[in-house]
């Protein structure tokens, strides 16, 4: 069985002369304690290979007098969070990280661990730029390989230094990216950098990017990204897309402002940002301008804790379509040809229709929008001419949570 980490190390907890804990491979487990944080005379741990998760814990903020932290290789997924309590240890010196989960981005606030020589951040899940705190320190050895890592790839002061697969614009250090990749980047980072768009926004091309489109010029005219799941805030970079005519936000849970440069964008027709948590004020864009906010509760007197109907309509809807894509297929016929969803107002019910091809339908059916959903799909499989499959019928009753 292994061991809890804060059970097996518990002995040390009122050790206040503890200089030194070296506990790799010991089949630790859980996460890792917080009592660690609180020895005033640590200066080495090492508990590199085992299996802890969970966060640093915000006790080490700070970084009491260590001079070495291993928590490298971490069996079962690994440490995970963000790595912003280790950028305040100034006393340590070497820093391995490697082989975790570790998310975010790489603070700036890391080029103040002015001691620091050994940096290994391999295999995590980081993301954004690469600071330029970072590119200054004077290290001997920098390990940044096999990350999410974007943006131009900076000339490194460390001695040592690797960063292979990444998702940098260029492959030669110093060389920047085109100004419409750094403007689109910034936009990503105001959305927290969401995954799924951090796979595809990669290299020197926007125009092979997930959601965008480009004119005949290859400048991007277009940004297509509803119901994405997007979080966080609009950027003011998206100011510097001289030639978009189109932004489709809809669907999303953004919040904050739209930024008043946007109304620089002469080519833009439409902008659509319905259906998220944006606030007042709205820029005066020009009357050639579609500005759709409709669901946006802050503009209707609402809250995001309490959103207008319309919103919370469309945030059910949005549940429904996401999850139609989840539905089990029982054989290689089946297949769904079309489904739909939409809102009753008479019922205040959203109704589901679907068919099947080419021997199933699906019947349709309406449920209210409580805190759960329920979607009762009945199939019907009938007989083909020629075929030797018997006539079957079923009922699913699938829960869905509704996201407000």
């Amino acid at each position: 069985m292994p061991a809890q980490g804060g059970h097996s190390l518990r002995v040390c907890k009122d050790s206040a002369q503890l200089t030194s804990l070296s506990c790799m491979f010991c089949n630790l487990a859980g996460p890792l304690p917080v009592f660690l944080g609180s020895l005033p005379s640590l200066q080495s741990l090492k508990l590199s290979g085992n299996n802890l998760s969970g966060k640093i814990p915000v006790s080490f903020k700070g970084g009491m007098s260590l001079q070495n932290l291993w928590l490298n290789d971490q069996n079962g997924g690994g440490l995970s969070g963000t790595i912003d309590v280790v950028t305040t240890m100034d006393s340590v010196n070497v820093l391995w990280l490697h082989g975790n989960q570790f998310t975010g981005t790489i603070p700036e606030s890391i080029g103040n661990l002015t001691v620091l020589r050994d940096l290994n951040l391999n295999s995590n899940q980081l993301v954004g730029f690469v600071p330029d705190s970072l590119a200054k320190m004077s290290l001997q050895h920098l390990d940044l390989n096999n990350n999410q890592l974007m943006g131009p790839i900076p000339k490194f002061k460390a001695t040592e230094v690797s960063y292979t697969s990444n998702a940098f614009c260029q492959s030669t250090p110093g060389v920047p990216c085109a100004p419409e990749v750094m403007a689109l980047l910034e936009f990503l980072g105001s959305l927290n950098y969401p995954s799924r768009l951090v796979s595809s926004w990669t290299g020197n091309n926007p125009c092979l990017w997930l959601g965008l489109a480009c004119d005949p010029d290859n400048k991007v005219n277009s940004i297509a990204l509803p119901n994405h799941n997007l979080s966080g805030s609009l950027s003011p970079s998206v100011a510097k897309l001289g030639s978009l005519f189109q932004v489709k936000l809809a669907g999303n849970n953004i919040i904050g402002p739209i930024p008043d440069n946007w109304t620089s964008l002469t080519s833009l027709k439409t902008l659509d940002l319905s259906a998220n948590n944006i606030s007042p004020p709205l820029p005066k864009f020009s009357g050639t301008v579609n500005v759709v906010i409709s669901g946006n509760p802050l503009f209707n007197g609402g809250s995001p804790s309490n959103p207008t109907p319309f919103a919370r309509q469309q945030s059910i809807i949005r549940e429904f379509r996401y999850s139609a894509q989840q539905f089990p297929i029982t054989k290689q016929r089946h297949r769904f040809q079309s489904h739909e969803f939409f809102w009753n107002n008479k019922t205040q019910n959203v109704c589901f229709s679907c068919s099947y091809s080419p021997c199933c339908r699906c019947c349709s059916y309406c449920y209210s929008g409580n805190s759960s959903i329920h979607l009762l799909l009945q199939e019907e499989e009938r007989y083909l001419p020629g075929s030797k499959f018997p006539r079957h019928s079923s009922k699913r009753s699938i829960r869905f949570r509704q996201h407000s």
